[in-house]
């Protein structure tokens, strides 16, 4: 009997270890890790990815315009494409179609300020039509990106707000509001109006797409070069 219970401890310390091995690249970061800026002149991802923690071989696939077979082959040293590491260099493939988040815009000047924003000071634009956020500077934009706002039954609120609370990192529970959601360390996360964030986003690369329970979602390293370039009291218009 002692032996069969020294196998079963020996066996549960095996598979826990495993777990973690095999889970690494998959954990939801308890904090995030700033990068480097990423090279958003144009490209869409880097030719070398440097994997962060939250990311999946298959969420780089759809935030890099590429598949994951094709990472796989550009990458032999994947074993098995649910495990990557923190840190590790990824070889990515030049992108296809419009980037998903860049400062080499392709929006014009907007045509006005909102209310109170004067010339020359930041602000971002919230399109939930065009699920696409949009940073000024004065009518000059000088960032874009895709986002995924809220799905149907948990709409976006629109309206002029300001930024007013700011986080690195922000544990997310949706349960005391009567949503099935937990989401431990949400990165660069921007509150503009009660529990509604701009924010990074490690659980899924849809953009483009309303995912969200009404907060607006980001690629992180967008949500970082946001958070970098905001401030409190920033202004934020969303609208459809």
């Amino acid at each position: 009997m002692d032996r069969l219970r020294r196998f079963a401890v020996l066996f549960v310390l095996i598979l826990t270890v495993f777990q973690g091995v095999v889970t690494t690249a998959h954990a939801r970061p308890d904090e995030p890790v700033l990068s480097e800026a990423p090279p958003f002149e144009g490209s869409y991802c880097p030719e070398t990815w440097i994997v962060r923690r939250g990311n999946s071989l298959s969420q780089i696939a759809v935030m890099c315009r590429t598949t994951l077979e094709v990472l796989l082959e550009l990458n032999p040293e994947i074993e098995n494409p649910n495990i990557i590491y923190v840190g590790q260099e990824l070889r990515i493939p030049p992108g296809e179609g419009p980037p998903v988040y860049t400062t080499n815009v392709t929006v014009g000047w907007a045509e006005a300020l909102p209310a109170g924003v004067a010339a020359g000071e930041k602000w971002i634009d919230v399109n939930l039509a065009d699920q696409q956020l949009v940073a000024y500077e004065g009518r000059r934009p000088v960032f874009q990106t895709l986002i995924s706002s809220g799905l149907p039954r948990y709409p976006t609120v629109t309206g002029q707000f300001v930024i007013n609370r700011r986080y690195l990192s922000k544990d997310m529970d949706g349960r005391p509001l009567g949503y099935d959601y937990y989401l431990p360390g949400v990165p660069y996360a921007m509150y503009f109006y009660k529990a509604y964030a701009i924010h990074g986003t490690y659980w899924h690369a849809n953009f483009g797409t309303p995912m969200s329970h009404g907060c607006v979602n980001l690629p992180t390293p967008a949500a970082e070069w946001l958070y970098n370039w905001s401030e409190l009291g920033t202004v934020v218009d969303v609208h459809d």
